[in-house]
């Protein structure tokens, strides 16, 4: 889409319109290759039309995945949502969701929003978890302890058992 406006022997600088999402691009004597900009220092000795040149902006989402596997950038036209790239991976934990804000990871990021400046979206990291149960073949009963992926067990107590003495060092 282009503004026409027509010369007829006069010649006046007309301030260029405003158009959301778009960068002017200049006065263009041909409408539709725009290869010819308009020297307005050229004296008007005939009618001529005038075509203004809109080029949309792009803006760029950069994902970064805080240790996790590499995602690519995406540049987007202005009111045009991102690709939901293939979740990143990291080691010992599970992938938790693109959001706009670090470290507190309180907003999630809805790849159905049009995008209208640069962004940048934080990988949320969720460690894995495992369960460490212990099996005291009927004696008293010991707690499981849930363990984050990397970590240690912490040793219980010994369990007890009626008739029965727990041998430890062989």
């Amino acid at each position: 889409p282009q503004s026409r406006y027509t010369l007829t022997h006069t010649h006046t600088h007309t301030q260029h319109t405003h158009r959301d999402g778009y960068t002017f691009g200049g006065w263009f004597t041909d409408n539709n290759t725009f290869n010819t900009s308009y020297n307005f220092a050229t004296p008007v000795t005939q009618n001529i039309t005038l075509y203004d040149k809109w080029t949309i902006n792009q803006y760029t989402i950069t994902f970064n995945s805080n240790s996790g596997t590499s995602v690519s950038s995406q540049s987007i036209n202005n009111n045009s949502t991102a690709t939901q790239p293939t979740n990143p991976t990291k080691d010992g934990y599970t992938f938790g969701g693109w959001f706009t804000d670090n470290n507190t990871f309180n907003t999630s990021y809805n790849f159905a929003t049009l995008v209208t400046q640069n962004l940048t979206l934080y990988a949320k990291w969720n460690i894995i978890q495992y369960t460490v149960t212990f099996e005291t073949n009927n004696g008293t009963s010991v707690s499981s302890q849930s363990i984050n992926n990397n970590s240690t067990v912490t040793q219980p107590a010994n369990p007890t058992k009626n008739g029965y003495t727990i041998v430890t060092g062989k």
